[in-house]
């Protein structure tokens, strides 16, 4: 395991770097270049319970050392006092999480303030041997080393307290490819224990093995099902437990396939968002409670499900089935794709000009994703007529530019076009957040959108607008 030390004053860094390497098999080692110190690294791979120091000398060269090497390194050990080092900063934006064991002199940091960070504990520098080896050791013991890609399923931890009791082992991650067991299966652990740990330490992700998630499917969907039963759950509650269900859903469909158990999972997510919908939908309501931060493909498509059936209702389509429809297009339209960056790309001419940024296998997963995700509809049992026509055509445009089959309005499903439309709006709508103005939609879609079908949505939108039912 690879660790980096920082920490300001010399005589206290090379105190500790000597005592870890007496205390907890430690091989300390001062390197030329990063070359050299990856070079090590890949010589000393057999040592399983050995730790690699990265000293670093000042808070420039240690946010440096963390961003050149995002995943090699596994813990750093770094001051807590100073939250705006560079050290900090850098922890803050991180994409790869790393442990971090914080020194302080005076008091401990909020973890809340480091989110690329998995905070280990925090130590008093009178303290700083002790503290750090016990830390240390502890981590040494419970770390698993795994493909985490394929052996684990990421869950979000406030969903994963909804789903206590699970007699099921739960892990945080370290780095890409290490895990440490937080909950053994078997322990007496309640939902205000995990509560705890989350507001404390501020992990937004646990994870469970794959071959353990079947008690958390089952209780997910319970815990679903009985949201939706529940008479005082308003809608701001409904909307995000259907968008935590949405980003839970779409990983364990990449993990473990769309299973009969998932699916049932997928339908209760579908009915916690017509509650949330519910029969008389206002664009308003949701502009109003709108935020640009969060998961994409989960925000995306829970949104979007509320924007076609606004569009629906105006156009007096306001009907059980048709919202139904609607409601489980918008949670499978992308659900094959991954990267959130490829997908905010809503046409072939804007994938042209990004292409550079994507690799060709997902720019290829990116022009075969609408049959994908309608072929994945088709093994969905027991769900409405269309709904795989809505998905597959729902990159298609009015005059022909869209994919996949190129199709002209008149071949173009009537709801689909209310996906279509309500699909770009919605692009249009978190691309703006609050700045989003309807009547800006308006005026640079209505043009595009003048024929057949498509006409009928936006006259349906612009009655929207004068009615007051957006800006």
């Amino acid at each position: 395991m690879r660790v980096l030390l920082y920490l300001p004053n010399k005589d206290v860094r090379e105190l500790l770097g000597f005592q870890l390497s007496s205390q907890v098999k430690v091989i300390l080692r001062e390197m030329d270049s990063e070359e050299d110190a990856a070079g090590a690294l890949r010589k000393d791979d057999a040592h399983k319970q050995a730790y690699e120091i990265l000293a670093a000398a000042n808070s420039e060269e240690a946010a440096n050392k963390l961003s050149e090497n995002a995943e090699a390194i596994d813990i750093a050990i770094v001051p807590g006092d100073r939250t705006d080092s560079v050290i900090f900063g850098h922890l803050k934006t991180r994409k790869h999480p790393v442990a971090v064991i914080f020194v302080y002199e005076k008091s401990p940091p909020d973890p809340s303030r480091v989110p690329g960070a998995t905070v280990l504990g925090s130590v008093p520098i009178q303290e700083v041997v002790e503290g750090v080896v016990k830390l240390l050791k502890s981590s040494a013991e419970k770390a698993v080393e795994a493909d985490g890609d394929s052996e684990y399923c990421p869950i979000r931890t406030t969903l994963l307290i909804k789903a206590i009791p699970l007699h099921s082992d739960i892990y945080i991650r370290l780095s890409k490819n290490k895990f440490v067991k937080l909950f053994h299966a078997g322990m007496k652990f309640t939902q205000d224990d995990m509560r705890k740990y989350y507001e404390t330490k501020k992990v937004e992700y646990m994870y469970l093995r794959r071959n353990q998630m079947d008690e958390f499917v089952t209780n997910f969907r319970k815990e679903l099902m009985d949201l939706v039963a529940r008479p005082s759950a308003t809608p701001a509650e409904l909307q995000e437990t259907a968008e935590v269900a949405f980003e839970a859903i779409h990983e364990m469909i990449h993990q473990l396939g769309f299973t009969k158990e998932i699916q049932e999972v997928a339908k209760a997510q579908v009915a916690v968002t017509l509650r949330a919908v519910g029969k008389n939908p206002k664009l308003q309501d949701l502009l109003d409670g709108l935020k640009a931060k969060g998961d994409y493909l989960a925000r995306h498509s829970t949104v979007l499900a509320h924007v076609g059936c606004c569009i629906a209702k105006e156009m007096e389509w306001a009907s059980e089935a048709t919202f139904s429809k609607l409601v489980i297009a918008a949670m499978m339209h992308d659900m094959t794709l991954q990267n959130h960056e490829l997908a905010r790309i809503n046409t072939l001419t804007e994938l042209k000009e990004r292409a550079g940024e994507f690799p060709p296998d997902l720019v290829k997963s990116y022009h075969l994703h609408p049959s994908k995700a309608a072929d994945l509809v088709r093994s969905f049992e027991e769900i409405p007529a269309d709904v795989d026509a809505i998905v597959l055509q729902h990159h298609e445009r009015p005059g022909g530019a869209g994919f996949p089959r190129g199709l002209t309005n008149n071949y173009i499903a009537p709801l689909s076009a209310v996906f279509i439309v309500a699909h770009d709006l919605v692009q249009f709508m978190l691309d703006r957040a609050e700045k989003f103005q309807l009547g800006d939609f308006l005026a640079q879609r209505k043009t595009e959108y003048s024929q057949g079908n498509f006409r009928k949505v936006i006259t349906a939108l612009e009655k929207m607008m004068s009615a007051g039912g957006a800006s």
